[in-house]
This record gives C-alpha cells, structure tokens and sequence, in this order.
C-alpha cells in the first residue's frame, strides 16, 4: 500500500530528492538573510547612537551660542558707553561731577571741593577758570 502511494505521488510530479534540495536552498537563503538583518540591526543601532551624539552636540551649540551672544550684547553696550567717553575726533569737556562746601576750622569760612571729570581723549593739559556766586543770608535770624 505504501509502495502505491509513493507510485502516486512519483506519477503526480512529486520527487522527494527535488524537495529536499529546495528545503535545503530555502534553509541556505534564509540563514543568509538571517545575517543581513543582525547586519542591519547592528548598523541601525549605529546610526541611532550617532543620531543622539548629533542631537546632544547640536544642544550644546545652540547654550553656547546663545551664551556668546549675551556675551557679545554686553560688550556692544559697553563699547557704545565708552565710545561716547572717549572718541578719537571728539571735543574735550570737562564737567563738574560733585562740589561740596566743607566748613574750616575757623567759623564762617567754608571750602569748596569740586570733582570733575574729563570727557574726550585728552591730547594736552585742559586748563580754564571757575567763576562761583555765593547767594545767601548772613547771619540771619529766624523769627516764629
């Protein structure tokens, strides 16, 4: 019976020497494509480590470069202040900053003290005059 249906299968196109060599080219391609995936796989973990590095080294820039152009904000405010200080073709002035009246030892003499500050880019000694009003009471008695 057994011999029958081998009879069968053999008259129907079935040879068992054609499949085991497809099953064995079927086991060869798919161990083949088997190591193309671990191969892929491998080159996909790859790219998605160095896609993090990028991503963390593009962070960084983008701190440092807003950092530098706080930076760089600040020193161009301070370049403007010390333009209008000091300019090569400027005008000198010279401005009075603080006077204080400090009185003398001896009573109803006073000093004057004057701070003065300089603007422009000196070149030479400044040199001028100071005229003072002093406008007041003396000796004035305060009736209520």
């Amino acid at each position: 019976m057994y011999a029958a249906f081998e009879l069968g299968r053999y008259e129907a196109g079935f040879r068992v020497s054609i499949q085991c060599a497809a099953h064995s080219r079927r086991a060869h391609v798919s161990g083949n494509l088997e190591k193309d995936n671990e191969r892929l796989r491998t080159q996909l973990e790859a790219a998605e480590v160095a896609r993090r590095v990028d991503e963390e080294g593009y962070k960084q820039v983008n701190r440092n470069l807003g950092d530098m152009q706080s930076q760089i904000a600040r020193l161009k405010q301070d370049l403007t202040f010390y333009r209008g200080l000091v300019q090569p073709d400027s005008v000198i002035h010279v401005k009075v900053q603080q006077m204080q009246i400090v009185p003398e030892t001896v009573p109803g003499q006073f000093r004057l003290k004057f701070v003065l500050m300089q603007t422009g880019k000196p070149d030479s000694v400044v040199n001028g005059s100071a005229a003072i009003t002093v406008e007041g009471l003396l000796r004035a008695v305060l009736q209520a």
